[in-house]
C-alpha cells in the first residue's frame, strides 16, 4: 500500500536513570590535617542516595561506589528540580559539614536523555560546586567540582495496533 510500516515497540516516558558519581576535585581542607573525608548525597525527587565517605583525601574517586538507580514513572515530571549532590565532609565527632552543592538542572537531564530515546545512552557532566551562593575554592585554589556518568534506559512496551 505504499505507507510507513509502524513500529513492534514505543518508548514511553518512563525509564531508569543510573547515576555514578565518578570524582570530586579540588576538596577544601576541611579537618586539623588538611584533609577532607567526602561523602556525596544524591536528591531526585523524593529518591536519596548517599555515597560512602573518603577518608584523608584532596581528590576524591566515587567510580567503585554506584552506578545509583533511580526508577522514573513520568521522567520529565520527576526531573522537576533536577539532580542535586551535596558533598559533605565526613567527622566522626560534629557529624557531616557541607563543603558545597551541585545542581544538574532538569533540562540539561531531559535533553541529553531524549537525544537517543529508546536507546541506553551513556553521557558525563562536570558541574562546579557552591556554598553559599558562591563557586567554592579547593585546596589549591582551584574551583571544586563534581563529576557525573549517567544512563538513561526509557521503558519499551509494545505499540498499540489500528482495529
Amino acid at each position: 500500500e505504499g505507507g510507513l510500516e509502524k513500529p513492534d515497540l514505543i518508548v514511553t516516558n518512563s525509564g531508569e536513570l543510573s547515576v555514578t558519581i565518578l570524582a570530586v576535585r579540588h576538596l577544601p581542607k576541611m579537618d586539623m590535617f588538611g584533609k577532607c573525608d567526602p561523602l556525596v548525597e544524591l536528591v531526585l525527587g523524593r529518591h536519596i542516595h548517599a555515597t560512602e565517605h573518603q577518608s584523608n583525601v584532596l581528590d576524591a574517586d566515587f567510580s567503585n561506589q554506584g552506578p545509583f538507580l533511580f526508577p522514573l514513572v513520568d521522567f520529565a515530571q520527576e526531573l522537576k528540580g533536577g539532580l542535586s549532590a551535596s558533598i559533605y565532609d565526613w567527622n566522626r565527632t560534629q557529624g557531616r559539614q557541607l563543603v558545597g552543592e551541585a545542581t544538574i538542572s532538569e533540562e540539561a537531564l531531559y535533553n541529553e536523555a531524549n537525544k537517543w530515546r529508546g536507546e541506553r545512552v551513556l553521557f558525563k557532566i562536570t558541574q562546579p560546586v557552591r556554598f553559599s551562593g558562591q563557586q567554592r575554592l579547593g585546596h589549591d585554589k582551584s574551583p571544586t567540582e563534581i563529576e557525573f556518568e549517567f544512563s538513561w534506559q526509557g521503558k519499551k512496551v509494545k505499540a498499540p495496533r489500528e482495529p
